[in-house]
């Protein structure tokens, strides 16, 4: 009744049913999958856990995509985020003495006054 209501054959119906839950299927396989090699390598990055979990996807006959792979780990919260380097390189608390600063209270009121 539902099929006819919004114009789908029940064919079309049961093919979808049945190529999501198989999507869920291989979704719940690469996550585990994931889960065991980050047991062992807590900080591994995207790609070389792509690369590792390939071979056994394709024992599985799985075929998932690069991008495929990343979007599935960023929806599940799996991507590892960047640190960035970060160089401190100025020291204002060093033992050399620090000039005043006689300008503060000036206020220019032609050119070259200052």
């Amino acid at each position: 009744m539902f099929c006819q209501l919004f114009g789908y054959t029940n064919q079309a119906y049961n093919k979808q049913r049945i190529t999501s839950a198989n999507a869920r299927l291989k979704e719940r396989l690469i996550l585990a999958q994931v889960l065991h090699i980050r047991r062992q390598m807590p900080r591994l990055g995207g790609r070389k856990l792509y690369c590792l979990s390939k071979p056994t996807l394709s024992a599985y006959g799985i075929k998932y995509g690069r991008d495929k792979f990343f979007n599935l780990l960023g929806r599940e919260g799996l991507l590892i985020t960047k640190h960035r380097q970060y160089t401190k390189t100025t020291n204002s608390r060093h033992w050399m003495g620090k000039y005043p600063d006689l300008s503060r209270d000036l206020v220019p009121l032609r050119p070259e006054e200052l």
